[in-house]
């Protein structure tokens, strides 16, 4: 199991590559749908907490419920946005038995602002708290998805100089 989750850190590597360089909204929320649901089975395969593998889960659904809803031009509606918030929070206290499990609580919180923020380049930075908990996440728990966060880091500084003064309306 340990190889076939140190592949998936290798995909969800690629994948944390090629959403920051995503010029629309809905594309980067596809590619993060993807990624977390790769990265949710290697920490399954790892052994991790349940909660960042349930996190994972839970940030699939959401994802692609965003993607859908900005496909079609519209915005999440404000209840929905409450609602995966609200399944976070409860998942966060159903999980929380050890220290560890506040990393991807903490993470969690970036994440959630990442995904309901409309405007591309808003999303970038509120994803960079995100990955550094992440990092120190996955260096504990020996996940090579370590490496896809680190790259991804970079992948988002990259995209925000490349976009750099280019507003939601010019893309």
């Amino acid at each position: 199991m340990w190889y076939a989750a140190q592949a998936l850190g290798l995909l969800t590597t690629l994948l944390c590559v090629l959403s920051p360089q995503l010029k629309e909204k809905w594309q980067q929320l596809l590619c993060c749908a993807a990624a977390n649901a790769v990265a949710g089975l290697s920490f399954f395969f790892l052994g991790g907490t349940v909660l960042a593998a349930v996190f994972n889960v839970i940030a699939v659904a959401f994802t692609l419920l965003s993607a859908w809803y900005r496909k079609s031009g519209r915005n999440v509606p404000m209840w929905q946005n409450a609602l995966f918030s609200a399944v976070y929070l409860a998942a966060s206290f159903w999980g929380l038995h050890k220290p560890l499990d506040l990393l991807p609580i903490m993470a969690v919180v970036f994440f959630l602002i990442s995904v309901v923020v409309k405007d591309p380049q808003t999303t970038r930075y509120a994803t960079i708290p995100n990955i550094v908990l992440w990092i120190v996440y996955d260096i504990i728990v020996g996940s090579s998805a370590v490496f896809a966060q680190l790259v991804s880091l970079v992948s988002v500084v990259i995209g925000i100089c490349r976009y750099r003064g280019i507003s939601d309306k010019n893309l």
